[in-house]
């Protein structure tokens, strides 16, 4: 008699364990694949549409890459902002120290080094490169690749120091933001700006986005996702294009936070997940072999003519970008081992003084 009382319990906990498993997975599936979608943008508009423009792959992959615009860097910014959500409770040293400064300070040095990367680039072509020109304005104006790593250092302090203002005054003021960004010309600074009305959403309206991935039928998922293919297939006539793209993502945005978790268990998915949980390095990376690969087509203008004109260039977006993100990852994985892993993670002094000081006790 007991041993039948207990396992159905134990299945039950079981089951309980592996549904909260893949409820905490669906961040890291999520933000895998905007990684993978940010890659595939890049290798597209830096290498792919300047050097084979009359290519099939570009003909078949840019127009996937253009529809994809309304989803990718919002839902990254959304699931940045959720997980964030926690941190805002905290006192300002802690937001500064867990957030603001760790993320601030990648972004130095993966700007250090990108710009080392182009320098040797640009003298082995025999081009000039003004490496201070190019590396100083950035540090406070980002207007490369990596602009993002910058950015959630920035949102994570406005968002912070907006905490006290109602969560509807503050989405409101960021939708406008972003929508004036559209209208008017301010340079490097409009990703930024657009960047931030999802992050907002998404680490003040954290208890509303988790009720979208637990609560929500996935039939309403599904329909979400039906007119979210409808408006981008739209887009061109709709009108008040800077609002109807607010719209529009954020119909794909909550399409995708609807359904994903309930798939995110899948085996399919576990290649994805992983991605997610190394998104720093592929995202901190990814650049720099995009320069060198494009070096390299620029040394071979035979090969790079010839494979434009084969029907087969339709996989080249495709296996360029499983070849930087297994790079990627086999590089973060070799330089951690050779104790480098403080170009992927803030060195804690205090922590590092406290260890020497106990050596030496």
């Amino acid at each position: 008699m007991p041993a039948t009382s207990v396992l159905p319990s134990s299945a039950t906990d079981a089951r309980s364990r592996r549904a909260a498993a893949e409820r905490l997975a669906w961040p890291d599936v999520a933000r895998g694949l905007t990684v993978l979608m940010v890659v595939a943008m890049h290798i597209m508009y830096l290498q792919i549409a300047p050097m084979m423009w009359s290519s099939l792959g570009r003909q078949v992959h840019q127009p996937i890459i253009d529809a994809s615009t309304v989803v990718r860097m919002p839902l990254f910014f959304v699931i940045s902002g959720f997980l964030s959500a926690s941190a805002l409770r905290r006192s300002w040293r802690s937001g500064v120290s867990g957030r603001i400064a760790p993320r601030y300070y990648l972004y130095v040095v993966w700007l250090a080094i990108t710009t080392l990367v182009v320098w040797a680039v640009a003298a082995s072509d025999g081009r000039e490169f003004d490496a201070w020109g190019y590396f100083l304005p950035q540090l406070w104006m980002p207007g490369g690749i990596l602009w993002y790593i910058w950015a959630l250092a920035a949102y994570f302090a406005v968002a912070r120091a907006t905490r006290a203002v109602p969560a509807w005054l503050l989405l409101a003021l960021a939708a406008a933001a972003s929508i004036t960004s559209e209208l008017v010309d301010v340079g490097p600074w409009g990703g930024v700006i657009s960047g931030f009305l999802p992050f907002a959403a998404g680490i003040r309206l954290a208890p509303q986005v988790r009720s979208l991935t637990e609560r929500v039928s996935p039939w309403w998922g599904a329909l979400l996702a039906v007119v979210a293919v409808v408006l981008v297939v739209l887009e061109p006539v709709l009108p008040f294009p800077p609002a109807a793209e607010i719209v529009t993502s954020g119909i794909c945005v909550a399409a995708v936070l609807i359904l994903l978790p309930r798939t995110a268990g899948w085996a399919g998915w576990r290649p994805v997940r992983h991605v997610g949980r190394h998104t720093l390095a592929i995202f901190a990376m990814h650049p720099l072999f995009i320069i060198l690969f494009s070096h390299l087509l620029r040394e071979s203008p035979e090969l790079t003519a010839a494979v434009a004109a084969s029907p087969w260039s339709v996989l080249l977006p495709i296996a360029e970008l499983l070849a930087i993100v297994l790079l990627a990852l086999g590089l973060e994985r070799l330089l951690r081992a050779l104790g480098l892993r403080h170009l992927f993670e803030m060195p804690r002094w205090r922590a590092l003084r406290r260890r020497r000081s106990s050596r030496v006790s």
